[in-house]
């Protein structure tokens, strides 16, 4: 029982930071809904921030695994355009919306949990300079990265107008965005 009640605390926290927000779980919320004793949190973990960073980095990890699989199946219209519909599937109300949300606002208080964010952002970030300059994008003479940080921003602020207003449809700024890239790339032959 003792290798699982880790994980089912790491569920419960998380489900806990989406439902209540970040600074409003206790251990014994967290216990509680595990359906474990309160001494189990203790055990498994050395402070509740511990439990409740390990919930959020694993959580954030998840979700961006999607957006990364797909800058690499695709090119880089392709790719945005999936990455914007992924974002207008995601339920703004699920956990994984939720620990998300609430852990870019915790990370701004607790340097390792922004280092564990960072790290998957830079992850992105890679794979979406390789694929501007791969596709030999005329985006790259932009700057490869620079244009990489610029799109992930774009992608960054459609979930956050997603999340205050959850019936906003992102399907006209995918048409956008893949018809600026597909513009670009077509203005490479022009050159």
């Amino acid at each position: 029982m003792r290798s699982n009640a880790k994980e089912l605390l790491l569920e419960a926290a998380a489900e806990l930071i989406a439902e209540v927000g970040w600074g409003n779980v206790s251990s014994r919320m967290v216990a509680e809904r595990a359906g474990l004793n309160n001494a189990l949190v203790h055990y498994h973990f050395e402070s509740m921030e511990d439990l409740l960073r390990r919930a959020a980095e694993k959580v954030v990890s998840e979700t961006f695994a999607t957006p990364t699989l797909e800058l690499s199946k695709h090119d880089l219209a392709v790719a945005m355009k999936a990455a914007v519909t992924w974002l207008e599937r995601l339920d703004i109300f699920a956990t994984e919306t939720g620990v998300l949300v609430e852990s870019l606002a915790q990370a701004r208080r607790d340097p390792a949990l922004q280092e564990h964010a960072a790290k998957e952002l830079e992850t992105l970030r890679a794979g979406l300079t390789k694929a501007i300059e791969e596709e030999n994008s005329p985006l790259a003479s932009l700057g490869s990265r620079g244009m990489a940080t610029l799109l992930l921003a774009t992608l960054d602020g459609l979930l956050l107008h997603r999340v205050v207003d959850p019936g906003l449809s992102l399907r006209p700024a995918a048409r956008s965005i893949g018809a600026w890239l597909e513009n670009a790339a077509g203005r490479r032959g022009e050159r």
